[in-house]
């Protein structure tokens, strides 16, 4: 006679389930699910409906509304807590074995069942009073802790996210696929343009050698016959870059092969997607502690830091363009290493250099995972991708830490760097200037606004009364207005709060500008082109005064609210 496990073989396993069932949500939750097209401004965003099972092939949820009787698949839904959070303050309270009960329920397939109409009363089923448990019968919680390191919710480091995107939060429009601190840092190049030039067609072949070279040297794919119809083979493409210095030189040609990423399918090319981004607000308080505490500053960078991490998912790519392999040019690669521009390469790096600056003895900091420290913080490290800055008092400490970690990756590191994450950096005795000037001559050049003529306010108050007449509201080219918006408000927020209150009033209209929006804008780039060398200056500051500089960025008050920030 067998057993049910060995009848049940790779069907079901009775010790340890194949599958990850942490996702998982108990049948018949409350769940609040966003309403994507709302008929009116007032109706509610959301509703709430119950949670049946997950969709086939999907990580949906299948969801019932009580009131209606439909059901809808969403992936955009949130449970609702089954028990809330215990206050910190407080110790955990469990209620001991002995007054539970188990009880088995047979329940019946949902399978060709007829939708719910209502919900069942069960307030019956359940006593309405819960015994009191005394303090010695208290389990403490295995995994509660002792000591609790405060962090507000809306400081919190990111998790790993899910790519389910909601098509609402999305705006369609022409995309660059640039990082935003490589913004002043590199110009793409086109493929045909790069090879047709013939001084620079050397160069860009040489990087593209080098490329190649590392690819095959980390073991990124390997070479196999083109697989069958359900796979899904996707291609590749050049991406090369000029690098330049503070100055806006040219010093490097870089080329990348990428996968093109927006070809993978979600739950079949990839799981889960995440990026290592590094907090501003990190970076300019190590600066601040440079300045002030006589902290020691190095800049690293980590050639081909994607290479290092490996595949989840079996992925079929395309061989690289200019290197077809004779004989086997139909042949593609099967990826062992995530390549650029796969959608799982960022999180898969990232938990790669986690694990090995965990072996150093760094870990990241609560508040912000891009942030990692040693047992005593007297070493400081933070890390945007492949980019780190790394402080300490003692410059023997950042050099054995460099030291070693060039022994597991590749690096090239320099001290008090000039640039890092679009910051111009500027080192004088006792103070710091950091100005994003080259960012803002490449906007002027982007939109033929070198020749314009400057002025003194970033607003105008003639125009911003204007802004909400019909009577001007023609409409503009809505792509061009978005992108010179994103930029401008990069750079408010990073190096120039001067214009935050003007950049805050034209992003309202980012949806559908109309020529006076557009007005505005040019002017606000005529104030820039005059101010491009404004900078933030980081001094050393006394104990007893550190708080010493604000700023009134309202140069013209708005006729609709009369306000002032």
């Amino acid at each position: 006679m067998k057993s049910p496990t060995t009848t049940l073989h790779d069907r079901n396993c009775s010790i340890e389930p194949k599958t990850n069932l942490n996702g998982l949500v108990p049948f018949g939750i409350k769940v609040t699910t966003k309403i994507t097209n709302p008929s009116s401004k007032i109706e509610p965003r959301g509703e709430i409906l119950r949670a049946l099972t997950f969709e086939k092939y999907s990580d949906g949820l299948r969801l019932l509304n009580l009131e209606t009787g439909k059901i809808r698949v969403s992936q955009d839904s949130t449970p609702t807590v089954v028990n809330p959070m215990l206050s910190m303050n407080q110790p955990q309270q469990v209620l001991p074995t002995t007054s539970l009960l188990t009880v088995k329920l047979q329940i019946p397939s949902l399978e060709n069942q007829p939708v719910i109409e209502q919900e069942e009363n069960l307030t019956n089923t359940c006593p309405s009073v819960v015994p009191t448990v005394e303090s010695s019968q208290v389990i403490p919680s295995a995994q509660q802790s002792k000591h609790y390191d405060y962090v507000p919710y809306y400081k919190q480091a990111p998790k790993n996210i899910s790519s389910s995107i909601s098509q609402d939060n999305i705006i369609l429009g022409k995309r660059n696929d640039c990082d935003s601190h490589q913004l002043m840092l590199a110009d793409i190049v086109p493929y045909a343009q790069a090879l047709s030039d013939p001084l620079e067609r050397t160069e860009w072949q040489k990087v593209m050698d080098t490329e190649y070279n590392s690819l095959i040297a980390h073991n990124t794919g390997e070479l196999v016959p083109y697989p069958d119809k359900p796979a899904k083979v996707i291609g590749g493409m050049w991406r090369l870059t000029w690098k330049r210095n503070e100055h806006g030189e040219v010093y490097r040609h870089k080329a990348q092969w990428v996968v093109l990423g927006n070809h993978q399918e979600h739950m079949l090319h990839y799981y889960k997607t995440w990026a290592s981004v590094g907090r501003n607000e990190t970076f300019k308080v190590m600066l601040s502690l440079v300045i002030n505490f006589n902290y020691i500053p190095y800049q690293f960078n980590i050639e081909t830091a994607f290479l290092h991490g490996k595949m989840d998912t079996l992925v079929h790519v395309k061989q690289v363009k200019g290197y077809e392999v004779k004989g086997k040019e139909n042949w593609v690669w099967r990826l062992k290493k995530s390549l650029y521009g796969t959608k799982q390469a960022p999180r898969m790096w990232k938990e790669k250099l986690t694990v090995m600056l965990s072996s150093l003895g760094l870990i990241s900091a609560q508040s912000d995972e891009s942030l990692f420290t040693n047992s005593d913080k007297s070493l400081l490290l933070h890390v945007h991708v492949d980019d780190g800055f790394i402080i300490s008092k003692s410059e023997s400490k950042i050099l054995k830490f460099l030291s070693n970690l060039n022994s597991l990756l590749k690096l090239k590191f320099k001290k008090q760097p000039t640039q890092h994450l679009g910051y111009s950096l500027t080192w004088e005795k006792d103070k710091l200037i950091i100005n994003q000037s080259d960012l803002i001559s490449k906007l002027l050049r982007q939109f033929n606004m070198e020749d314009s003529n400057p002025v003194k306010t970033p607003c105008n108050g003639n125009l911003l009364n204007e802004l909400d007449s019909d009577t001007t509201n023609e409409p503009v080219e809505v792509t061009l207005f978005q992108q010179a918006i994103g930029t401008i408000n990069y750079i408010a927020h990073h190096t120039r709060p001067d214009i935050l209150f003007s950049i805050n009033q034209l992003s309202r209209y980012s949806i559908r500008p109309g020529r006076c929006h557009w007005s505005a804008l040019k002017h606000l780039l005529c104030y820039l082109k005059g101010t491009r060398n404004k900078c933030l200056i980081y001094n050393q500051t006394s104990s007893k005064d550190p708080l010493t500089r604000w700023a009134d960025a309202d140069y013209a008050n708005m006729k609709d609210d009369q306000k002032s920030i």
